[in-house]
């Protein structure tokens, strides 16, 4: 007869989609997330967008600066059109524009931080925390699978 411990369902690891057009940066954010989550790498907001058309996730890292279509304009694409609630990450290099980003994006589930990441285990234990936080809130919903009404 097996012990509790080991009938204990092993939870995934939540996963997280990094969308950024600089490929240092993509590198950067999955080595230092892969031990925690999950990440899957989108070079732009067009090719992430397409992923989220077929996989779901329980965080979005995005980029603000970004060719084609900015990070604004990604989320509201994400929420509008694909009517995710997922929980977004937004990074910024620009101060002036993480101050805009905040105010743009009140309501939107989104949270700004400024690049560069300097304390990135702070930064994961953040990101863990959001994902707990939106498991917290849609309970009845896993969090890959949360959408809007």
């Amino acid at each position: 007869m097996a012990n509790d411990s080991t009938q204990k369902k092993i939870k995934p690891k939540p996963r997280v989609l990094i969308v950024d057009d600089e490929p240092t940066i993509l590198e950067l954010l999955h080595a230092f997330l892969g031990d925690k989550f999950s990440v899957e790498v989108a070079g732009g907001p067009v090719e992430a967008l397409n992923i989220l058309k077929e996989k779901k996730f329980d965080l979005i890292i995005s980029d603000m600066k970004m060719p084609v279509m900015s990070g604004f304009q990604f989320i509201k694409e994400v929420r509008s059109n694909l009517l995710l609630k997922t929980p977004v990450v937004v990074l910024t290099g620009d101060v002036q524009g993480a101050i805009e980003a905040n105010i743009q994006l009140k309501g939107e589930n989104a949270q700004v931080f400024s690049k560069p990441l300097r304390k990135m285990d702070q930064f994961v234990l953040t990101l863990q925390t959001i994902v707990k936080e939106s498991e917290i809130a849609n309970p009845d919903t896993p969090p890959d699978q949360i959408h809007s009404a």
